[in-house]
């Protein structure tokens, strides 16, 4: 009984997971990727329970346990070592979007390969609690609207959920935009930026 035991458990199949969103999660099964939303069930009988930004929870023959990002299980359900790495998904406006701080206060980050810093608008500055007038340096920037005065700025730390960077140049736009802080190049260049189809991956180096 106890070799049998032993052997459905490594037959379990393996499940990893490769993105996670609030009620759905991109897994891969036995090597196939899957995006599940909560109570969907998908190869080898996995299914997800429910999932937020940060963890997992799936049945895995008959087996409930937690996934946080690319962590996988397998026949004796041990998490393996998981690489700093965020996965992203388009929202329904064709953009990315991604959870993240600035300077211990939380954001939502819109991607832009296009920003050359972190942009954010004067509203976003106030709630983090920077003294932009004061310690930026003063300058324009050029805006959908025409140019606008604008302060550089250096973020003592930028989260983009776990990976974690300091020392990161910033633009505050003395104006109500843009609605989401801007991910620019300042952080995108001091990561590894891929994409596989529509998944957006971005990892620490």
């Amino acid at each position: 009984m106890l070799c049998g035991a032993v052997a459905a458990a490594d037959a379990a199949p393996s499940v990893r997971a490769l993105a996670l969103f609030k009620g759905k999660a991109m897994l891969e099964i036995d090597g196939r990727r899957q995006l599940l939303r909560d109570g969907e069930t998908g190869a080898a009988g996995v299914r997800l329970l429910e999932s937020t930004a940060e963890r997992a929870r799936v049945d895995v023959a008959g087996r409930i346990s937690e996934l946080a990002l690319d962590e996988r299980i397998g026949g004796g359900f041990a998490a393996a070592p998981a690489p700093v790495v965020v996965r992203l998904l388009p929202a329904a406006d064709g953009h990315y979007y991604v959870d993240g701080q600035l300077d211990g206060s939380p954001v939502r980050f819109l991607v832009d390969t296009g920003a050359t810093a972190v942009a954010v608008s004067k509203h976003t500055a106030r709630r983090v609690g920077l003294q932009y007038r004061v310690e930026g340096t003063p300058g324009t920037v050029q805006t959908a609207a025409g140019p606008a005065p604008a302060y550089g700025v250096v973020f003592d730390e930028v989260k983009v959920q776990a990976i974690r960077l300091t020392n990161v140049a910033g633009v505050v736009v003395d104006g109500d935009a843009p609605r989401e802080p801007l991910l620019g190049q300042a952080v995108l260049n001091r990561l590894d930026l891929r994409r596989e189809g529509v998944v957006m991956e971005l990892r620490a180096r």
